[in-house]
């Protein structure tokens, strides 16, 4: 097993010759000096831009759930139509039955015709409500992925606060003591 005596940089350099990559290590380590300190101003602008580029974030990530929103108001809305255009279909089937069996009789391949397409509708509504149901299970799955995203939001909305905190810290030491902001 290698001692520590084993990576003594010092030695490893004198024997290898001074182009060797561990003698450059050692001089860009001897030569390196640490960025200044950021000004409060700096430091400021900073905190500032990445509040405004967490806010940016945030809505975009309302956005997209309100255009899933708009989008699943837009499907009740049809379904809500086709129902009324079924209700009405029935209506006109059930005045007829209302009428008597004469009227029926008289107008039964109008009342078959209306049956069939009510048949055809509700065949339809079947598939629709069969798709829904498919739809609804990836909606739970997206409401779980939602969750998750609101939490991230939180935590995204308590580091913005923390960072304006910072902010204000920074800000009041620019001003006398009567003048700082809380």
């Amino acid at each position: 097993m290698p001692k520590k005596e084993d990576y003594d940089l010092d030695r490893l350099a004198l024997e290898k010759g001074p182009d060797t990559p561990i003698n450059q290590l050692q001089q860009t380590v001897k030569t390196f000096t640490p960025p200044p300190p950021k000004s409060a101003f700096e430091q400021v602008s900073d905190l500032v831009s990445q509040i405004q580029g967490s806010l940016r974030e945030q809505q975009m990530s309302v956005e997209q759930q309100l255009q899933g929103s708009l989008t699943q108001a837009s499907t009740y809305v049809q379904d809500s139509q086709k129902l009324e255009m079924l209700a009405r279909l029935i209506q006109r089937v059930h005045e007829v039955t209302q009428s008597g069996p004469e009227s029926v009789k008289t107008n039964a391949q109008n009342v078959k015709k209306t049956l069939d397409q009510i048949s055809q509708e509700l065949g339809t509504a079947r598939s629709r409500a069969d798709t829904q149901i498919a739809q609804s299970l990836q909606q739970a799955v997206s409401a779980l992925s939602q969750s998750q995203t609101a939490m991230f939001q939180s935590q995204a909305l308590n580091q913005m606060e923390q960072m304006l905190k910072q902010c204000t810290n920074i800000l009041n030491q620019f001003q006398s003591p009567s003048e700082q902001v809380q």
